[in-house]
């Protein structure tokens, strides 16, 4: 036993308490690790994702997409609050843990419901296809959820692909000579 300063001084319990202190860390890693690996993608974000990075010219028919029933899709906007999506829905859906008070910055949430009910949703990540400040309707039906990529347009400081509503996007040429945009003709040509 070694005496250091009056007291009892034991090496060793030193030791063990660094070993447990050591243990204790590793094993609040694992338990972060763990819970990142709760937020694990979503299907339909998946094929978004894949649909937006394989075809420039992509059409992405939100219906074709999803395995389950739904008859509107809501689409809220990065800062919107937890309270507006509940009071929007008339339902508490979000558990605590997914959002403290609103949509992140980087993200979309999309929302599925069927007969007012919430049936599914998913934040997806904004650099995989952006939703956000999306014109039009408040929902979407299976008939009308269909999007493109509108390369003309600025999102996340251009580095991201803006999605648009399909009906309302224009597709544009470039006009090689002028280097201006010029929108193509959706009639045909008067006679």
């Amino acid at each position: 036993m070694i005496v250091q300063s009056g007291r009892n001084y034991f090496p060793e319990t030193r030791a063990i308490n660094f070993r447990k202190f050591k243990i204790l860390c590793v094993l609040a890693l694992a338990l972060v690790l763990a819970a990142c690996g709760l937020t694990q993608s979503h299907p339909v974000s998946e094929a978004i994702a894949e649909k937006v990075s394989s075809d420039e010219n992509a059409l992405i028919v939100v219906a074709e997409l999803t395995d389950f029933e739904w008859d509107r899709l809501y689409v809220f906007d990065p800062y919107t609050p937890k309270d507006h999506i509940h009071k929007k829905l008339n339902q508490e859906f979000l558990k605590p843990w997914e959002m403290d008070f609103g949509v992140e910055e980087t993200e979309t949430l999309l929302v599925f419901t069927n007969r007012s009910k919430v049936v599914d949703y998913f934040f997806h990540n904004r650099d995989r296809g952006d939703f956000a400040g999306l014109k039009g309707p408040d929902w979407f039906t299976p008939d009308t959820a269909k999007f493109k990529i509108d390369y003309h347009a600025v999102s996340g400081s251009g580095k991201w692909p803006k999605m648009v509503i399909a009906d309302e996007a224009k597709l544009l040429r470039i006009d090689i000579f002028k280097n201006a945009p010029v929108a193509q003709q959706d009639r045909a040509p008067d006679s």
